[in-house]
């Protein structure tokens, strides 16, 4: 992803995580037991059904097709997918011959009228693409959301880890600013796979656009590709998708806030294995208004 379509310099000082207490297997969150990794998702596992999925309608998926196909190699480019990955599939050898004698204008007309290349098709296809190209790891410019506290924390049990967004571990990823959007991004059409700067700056908008009721996240995302990922050997979910994670050192940790209801073992346990210079808060009702109050834990 290009240096100059994300926003890294623009990052506030401390990017911050919610995570639950435990995991189901009952031990802590792998951030603690196993080597301070945190994993990055994939889209389509993410928490809202339009997560990087954008609009299709009137989408002109011949858009990358050469303006002429008279040689052989221009139609074998168009078949390899190097033009025509909006296809969504190679088309199998036996109906090249076919296929090449039709010439570019038949070629058209077939993609434009396969049902598979209608907007229902591409609503399944496009985050299977995604999953396999891109890993997010969502974080917040806020500490005191009550209403993350709740979902992602699991009702004030888990605890929020704040980190420092220049230090070299963290800002090695690129960072967006999730924008908040009415409408969904209107994919234009044609290959987006291919690297141009056209499709790189598409892509970005799709995969850091979110409906605006979640506004209140104020979300951050990081990004990279699955292959500079670690790989856990576990998958979860009926799509069997892998789990990958990278690694945050502590010394990337700029402070962490422990749960209103976190349970006294667990807060031992987070304590017990938290270096000593990173300062750890525990989160407080404020006796006033919704706002949600912290005090330095003296260890």
């Amino acid at each position: 992803m290009d240096k100059d379509i994300h926003d890294n310099d623009k990052a506030p000082e401390i990017l911050y995580k919610y995570f639950p207490p435990t995991f189901p297997s009952g031990g802590l969150v792998p951030y603690f037991e196993v080597s301070n990794t945190i994993r990055f998702t994939q889209p389509s596992v993410l928490n809202d059904v339009y997560e990087c999925l954008p609009s299709f309608e009137n989408a002109d998926f011949t858009k990358g097709l050469k303006t002429t196909t008279n040689t052989s190699r221009e139609m074998d480019e168009i078949l390899n997918n190097k033009s025509l990955q909006a296809y969504g599939k190679k088309i199998p050898y036996p109906k090249r011959r076919r296929i090449k004698a039709q010439g570019k204008a038949k070629l058209k007309r077939k993609i434009r009228n396969d049902p598979e290349t209608e907007e229902e098709h591409w609503v399944k296809k496009f985050p299977d693409f995604l999953d396999g190209s891109l890993g997010i790891l969502s974080m917040t410019k806020l500490w005191n959301s009550a209403a993350m506290w709740g979902y992602y924390a699991q009702n004030c049990t888990g605890f929020v880890l704040g980190f420092k967004s220049r230090h070299a571990a963290v800002n090695i990823y690129p960072m967006a600013q999730v924008s908040y959007k009415a409408k969904r991004h209107l994919y234009k059409g044609g290959p987006i796979y291919e690297d141009t700067p056209e499709n790189q700056q598409q892509l970005m908008d799709i995969i850091k656009r979110k409906n605006k009721s979640w506004k209140h996240e104020k979300e951050w995302r990081l990004f990279t590709a699955p292959g500079a990922l670690m790989d856990t050997g576990v998958k979860m979910g009926p799509e069997k998708l892998p789990i990958l994670v990278a690694t945050f050192p502590f010394d990337s940790l700029a402070e962490v806030v422990l749960g209103i209801k976190m349970e006294p073992i667990i807060k031992s346990k987070i304590l017990e294995q938290l270096p000593p210079d990173i300062p750890a808060y525990q989160a407080k009702i404020n006796p006033r208004s919704y706002d949600l109050d912290r005090e330095i834990i003296e260890r």
